[in-house]
């Protein structure tokens, strides 16, 4: 699932659990539509300094557990995506390769055949064999000359952030 689909889903999932828990949407508790009770925990004369250090332990302890559910599920959706990318371009290059080995198979044929008439068939051959060679060495180096993407790099930059926030709050 793509990072923006996920983010929308995520959302989703808080006002799911907003709404079962009796608790205000975020814009509506923000905007002062609905009225809150007075044992609600977004109450506004309620804060950080007043919840018990218990309370506060166990809500920092189940907001980094889910974190680290949503952080694990991300890069599952990342990795699955990359296999799947990798399959088909694996599949699509194994039937490239094929078609390039017999069309060249067949070429080189044909560039003995004629090279035959002007010169002995096995320097024909060899002239052949030396080209493709050379034509291998240029393909190999300019394989090896690309560079890869690093992988993972959203859940990379997401973890990033959540460490920074992490640090943000508890500073």
């Amino acid at each position: 699932m793509p990072y923006d689909e996920w983010q929308i889903v995520y959302r989703k999932i808080a006002q799911l659990a907003r709404a079962v828990d009796d608790e205000p949407q975020l814009l509506e508790w923000a905007a002062g539509e609905k009225t809150m009770r007075s044992d609600d925990r977004w109450a506004s004369e309620r804060t950080l300094g007043n919840e018990p250090t218990s309370s506060l332990i166990r809500q920092l302890l189940n907001d980094t557990g889910e974190l680290f559910k949503k952080e694990v599920a991300l890069a599952k959706a990342e990795v699955a995506k990359e296999v799947q990318t990798t399959i088909t371009k694996v599949v699509g290059m194994a039937v490239a390769g094929l078609c390039a080995f017999l069309g060249m198979g067949l070429l080189c044929a044909a560039a003995v055949m004629a090279l035959a008439h002007r010169m002995d068939d096995w320097k024909a051959s060899l002239l052949v064999g030396v080209l493709l060679f050379a034509i291998a060495g240029v393909v190999l180096a300019v394989v090896r000359a690309r560079k890869s993407e690093k992988p993972l790099q959203r859940t990379q930059r997401t973890l990033k952030e959540d460490v920074q926030w992490a640090k943000e709050q508890t500073a």
